[in-house]
């Protein structure tokens, strides 16, 4: 069996970011997602729109999230929206450019796969139910990159809760939105080609009715919608859900189990994506 240096769980921004400075120091990577693709919320979830620290030097291409910008930048409709240090990436933009960002540093992908245990011997042994059946993998170091925070519950047993959902949505832009249909809209965005980007608060009663609830969200706009000849073009492959987990409270340097989260000082909001990734990308370059 394949004993990696580093096995990631979380294709998010900042898991990638990880990997390849990682790889770049040539180490063994292995990254693991449930989805068959890369991008985390921002991709699973529609959570495109993001805030940033720096202006147009966020694309000057020589940071790692530099290249990546600029390289979405340079995409046909890669950013819908900039304005102010905030933008609106396109979901299949992201995709496109952190697949080939993963491709060219020669990072091993692992899709469609949810982990379930994680035991530590001389090894980490992380074990997955994927669509062949159970998968293992061994690895010197785990780390969890992750939106929900998965493995470091897994491993750690630590309590978190879901401190707000939204479901996020992309409208035709056929026509205009009068302001009193926004009524119950977390946010929007009028994006350049003239769609609206929406987020939508998903009241939750049940965590095991998550997505229920989202569908009947959509379903109540949508149907607003219509009303004046309007309609979501595009909806997210899942809800997006803010976690909040309870702090690590002993450091254990041998213990080589990484939780992103434990890396900063403060939480990150939804639109902070970007902004976690440049924090965490000095981080992981000062090693």
């Amino acid at each position: 069996m394949t004993v990696y240096d580093y096995i990631i769980y979380g294709s998010t921004l900042s898991g990638i970011i990880y990997a390849i400075q990682k790889k770049r120091k040539g180490k063994l990577v292995m990254l693991v997602n449930p989805y068959g693709f890369l991008g985390g919320s921002i991709t699973e979830s529609l959570n495109i729109f993001q805030s940033a620290e720096g202006g147009q030097n966020l694309f000057d291409g020589y940071t790692t999230l530099g290249r990546i910008l600029l390289a979405i930048k340079n995409e046909k409709h890669g950013i819908l929206f900039y304005q102010n240090n905030e933008m609106i990436l396109n979901p299949e933009s992201v995709k496109y450019i952190l697949q080939k960002e993963v491709e060219e540093f020669k990072i091993e992908l692992l899709f469609h796969v949810q982990p379930y245990r994680v035991e530590r011997n001389e090894l980490f042994t992380l074990s997955l139910l994927g669509r062949e059946g159970e998968i293992k993998l061994q690895s010197k170091s785990i780390v969890d990159a992750s939106d929900n925070f998965l493995l470091t519950r897994i491993y750690e047993k630590r309590k978190s809760i879901i401190k707000g959902a939204r479901l996020n949505v992309v409208t035709t832009g056929k026509n205009e939105i009068p302001d009193e249909l926004f009524e119950p809209v977390l946010n929007r965005k009028r994006l350049n080609d003239r769609r609206y980007w929406i987020s939508l608060d998903v009241e939750i009663h049940d965590n095991l009715f998550i997505e229920s609830y989202s569908q009947k969200k959509l379903d109540e706009f949508s149907h607003r919608l219509r009303e004046i000849g309007e309609r979501v073009q595009i909806v997210p492959a899942q809800t997006f859900l803010q976690y909040s987990i309870e702090k690590k409270i002993t450091s254990d340097e041998e213990d080589n189990f990484i939780s992103i989260v434990d890396l900063f000082k403060n939480d990150f909001s939804e639109s902070e994506e970007l902004i976690k990734a440049q924090g965490l990308e000095k981080i992981v370059s000062n090693e």
